[in-house]
């Protein structure tokens, strides 16, 4: 029996692209297991981060709490145009809802339009009544808004705004 000297080449071949197949195949499982991270507008907004809000407390009809629900996931990955979509969709239901309107106001920070973040997070608070955790979320927003614009007087007012809104002093 005469062997070639092309079946040592072959043989190594066959074991290196078997490898490389390896190689690959654990490559691309460990890029599709990672979720892509999610942003949250109370941090760095240059940074991603984990969600701000606490969105346990929300009494919301079935249909409006879904509504926000898929907000917020468009919210964590940053898909604004989604995000609008839907928020104006749970809006038209019910325009009185104020924790549609705070996630308005994040969308717009998000999209680096921190006048209508304002004008959203205001028109939240005269909606929230006596939900003085969303009335203080939202003056956090306001002044993260107003950083944006450099107005740091404001921004200063609307984060002690914040504070007492979230000791309960308002």
């Amino acid at each position: 029996m005469q062997i070639s000297k092309y079946t040592g080449c072959t043989e190594r071949l066959i074991r290196l692209s078997r490898y490389l197949a390896l190689f690959l195949s654990a490559f691309f499982l460990q890029s599709c297991s990672t979720q892509p991270e999610v942003w949250d507008p109370l941090q760095d907004h240059a940074q991603p981060s984990s969600t701000g809000m606490d969105r346990t407390t929300l009494k919301l009809t079935p249909a409006m709490a879904a509504l926000i629900q898929q907000a917020d996931e468009k919210i964590d990955y940053q898909q604004w145009p989604e995000a609008v979509v839907v928020l104006e969709r749970a809006l038209r239901i019910n325009p009185k809802q104020a924790e549609a309107w705070t996630r308005m106001a994040v969308v717009y920070l998000g999209k680096l339009q921190p006048e209508q973040a304002i004008q959203m997070a205001r028109k939240s608070n005269a909606l929230a009544s006596s939900d003085n955790a969303l009335k203080s979320y939202n003056w956090t927003l306001m002044s993260r808004a107003y950083e944006q614009l450099d107005q740091t007087d404001k921004a200063s007012h609307a984060a002690e705004q914040s504070r007492q809104y979230e000791q309960g002093r308002r």
